[in-house]
């Protein structure tokens, strides 16, 4: 129990730092600003391109935004870049899946929110869930971080989680793509 607290109150001062550092700091939130400071390690580039992928984990962050910063940065990759984004996508949907009954979350859910969790268990876990998991993962005002925590929480199977992440993200990185290329040309 001493390790969750820890670990929850590390993740919470982590987020709060970084809120406070980009209200503080604001051009950090700039692309142009990002990629002339990621161009800065032209011998690295792709590593710190990856470990920021892997951070945002942590932070509940999206990947969209990294996903076009990952356009600027590699014009002429972005077939590379969306295969980068998928697998990091999918790492955090392993972390959320596995995550979600670490900090007790889940039992917190269960509690305050009886009914919508039964409701949520009741699709997740029915015959539709594959394409549910794909749907939520494809559209793009669901996080698909939230989408696969909620699947845990609610006991999806993690084969299901994944392939379902694949499924929806794939169309959707492709679609990113096509918009990233039309707009970087333009």
């Amino acid at each position: 129990m001493k390790l969750k607290f820890v670990l929850g109150w590390f993740w919470f001062l982590a987020v709060l730092f970084c809120t406070v550092f980009l209200i503080l700091q604001p051009q950090w939130l700039n692309p142009d600003f990002l990629k002339e400071i990621l161009s800065s390690y032209q011998t690295n580039i792709v590593f710190v391109y990856c470990s920021i992928l892997l951070i945002r984990i942590l932070f509940f962050i999206p990947p969209t935004p990294l996903l076009f910063l990952g356009f600027a940065l590699f014009p002429t990759s972005k077939i590379m870049v969306a295969f980068i984004v998928l697998m990091s996508n999918c790492i955090s949907a392993t972390f959320y899946y596995y995550f979600a009954g670490t900090m007790g979350w889940n039992a917190y859910f269960q509690r305050k929110f009886p009914s919508q969790m039964q409701k949520l268990e009741a699709q997740l876990v029915g015959k539709k869930s594959l394409f549910l998991m794909s749907f939520w993962c494809f559209f793009p005002l669901i996080p698909t971080d939230l989408v696969c925590y909620v699947a845990a929480v609610v006991g999806l199977k993690y084969s299901t989680v994944i392939s379902g992440v694949l499924i929806g993200q794939i169309p959707m990185l492709i679609l990113y793509t096509w918009l990233g290329e039309i707009v970087f040309n333009f």
